[in-house]
């Protein structure tokens, strides 16, 4: 009977241990299941924010590999900023050397933080989407629909419509009006970008002067200064498609007319302007403004020491300081919106940092974060809802011609042409267009001394920065877009 009773013992035990086992498994399935439930619809999820941030960020019709859109949300600038910050935060000597700037060879870029070793060989140096940098800003809103409707209304002068029938076919719509704002940073290729537009579109689209549009009796009316109602008003009486701005810094509000900014919520109603600019190396632009506005413009046989000009005009002592034409890091003072300071004036230069750049040959670099740190981040966020940043160096090459051609449609590059020598890395062919005098030398490596030269770069840090990184950006959109395939 004991027997009995054990064995009935141990059958019960077994049932019981099988139920709990049962019971285990089917909770681990149920829990598997739930697993792949959220997975899936995660998935969707994120499947239908991709598509959302698609319709955003796209740069063409049919760029169903486009690897610019598959991988930031609405804050990316952020990722951009913080990255750069790292950067500027950096002492400019410490910079000099990120960059390889001791390298004999230019093709030493030294820690290379942008990958342009690989980049200037036409290599994209990431294989797929998630290795892709969070320096490469997104696409701007509503740039590819900008872009293809300006391609759409824009006719060259070779085309074989006639102009006046064009224009009687082309009643104002504002809406449909899409402006090329060219962002013209004087001697740093707006000559050559404004032959350029001449040559690619209709003679009645084209402001006459530089591309700069008119106001009452004068050639240049300063568009940078006009308020929105102002080009609104502009854009209705004249229908270019085009308009520069030289003089003064960029208007950052003008972002709304095409639904960008930090405040978008008052979006203008047209017409819808694509954002354009070109950007030279720092001290070269600084050399170039020298030898045209203090010695070309002037034909003067003795000119001041080029050092002396600059640290004259970054204290506003003469008219040409308005024009901001010797300003150390212009680029950071243009889309800041003017307000980075200039160096110190008479009245303080009796202070530690006025004595500085008193003994200095060029005056040394702003260290005071409360100063730059706003302005170089307001700087990243502007040029990152920029449609198009081309560094100088690439503006009439394939690099430039390509990228021009995928946002204006512009085919037509063959204008009159100079030809420079650029002596640290032989010789090479430039096209151009020149405004007076004849072709300077304006490598500011080669017209310095080593010591000049390095104090001029860390002085223009910033600027340095934004240059290194545009060249990158450029490169990064067009030799990766097909790295997912």
């Amino acid at each position: 009977m004991s027997a009995l009773h054990s064995t009935n013992e141990r059958l019960k035990r077994h049932h019981r241990h099988r139920r709990i086992s049962l019971l285990i498994t089917v909770s681990f399935g149920a829990f598997l299941l739930v697993v792949v439930w959220v997975d899936a619809v995660k998935g969707v999820r994120d499947v239908y924010q991709l598509q959302s941030q698609q319709q955003h960020v796209t740069d063409g019709p049919n760029d169903h590999s486009d690897v610019f859109r598959e991988r930031r949300d609405a804050n990316s600038i952020d990722g951009v900023v913080e990255i750069l910050m790292d950067l500027a935060q950096k002492a400019p000597s410490d910079l000099w050397n990120v960059f390889g700037m001791d390298a004999s060879s230019s093709s030493d870029h030294g820690v290379d933080p942008f990958q342009l070793q690989a980049l200037e060989k036409g290599e994209c140096p990431w294989s797929s989407t998630d290795e892709l940098p969070h320096w490469l800003p997104l696409r701007p809103l509503n740039s590819q629909s900008l872009s293809e409707t300006y391609k759409s209304t824009n006719q060259s002068p070779d085309s074989k419509r006639n102009e006046k029938v064009h224009k009687e076919e082309s009643a104002y719509d504002p809406s449909n009006h899409v402006i090329v704002w060219y962002e013209h940073i004087s001697k740093s290729g707006g000559t050559t970008f404004c032959a350029l537009a001449n040559r690619n579109m209709l003679p009645s689209s084209v402001p006459k002067y530089h591309c700069m549009p008119s106001k009452g009796e004068k050639r240049d009316g300063r568009v940078g200064t006009w308020g929105n109602d102002e080009l609104m008003e502009y854009s209705r009486s004249n229908q270019h498609n085009i308009v520069a701005n030289e003089w003064d810094s960029f208007p950052i509000d003008k972002l709304q007319f095409s639904g960008r900014g930090d405040d978008t919520a008052d979006e203008k109603d047209g017409p819808r302007l694509l954002f354009v600019t070109t950007l030279r190396d720092p001290a070269d632009r600084l050399l170039s403004s020298y030898t045209f506005f203090a010695i070309t413009t002037k034909n003067e046989q003795h000119p001041e020491p080029f050092g002396d000009w600059v640290k004259r005009l970054s204290r506003g002592a003469t008219k040409l300081a308005q024009y901001n034409v010797g300003r150390l890091n212009h680029i950071t003072w243009r889309y800041s919106g003017g307000e980075l300071p200039p160096l110190p004036t008479k009245e303080d230069e009796q202070s530690k940092r006025g004595r500085e750049v008193l003994k200095s040959q060029f005056p040394p670099p702003v260290t005071d974060e409360s100063i730059w740190k706003p302005l170089f981040e307001q700087t990243v966020r502007t040029l990152s809802q920029f449609d198009l940043v081309v560094p100088t160096e690439y503006m009439t090459k394939n690099e430039g011609r390509e990228a021009l051609r995928e946002l204006l449609g512009w085919e037509q590059y063959d204008f009159s042409q100079r030809k420079r020598r650029d002596s640290v890395e032989g010789e090479r062919t430039t096209s151009y267009a020149l405004t007076a005098g004849q072709v300077k030398n304006s490598n500011a490596r080669d017209y310095l001394g080593e010591d000049e030269y390095r104090a001029l770069w860390e002085a223009n840090w910033l600027d340095n920065i934004i240059v290194e990184w545009s060249r990158a950006v450029l490169l990064t959109r067009l030799h990766c877009k097909k790295s997912t395939e």
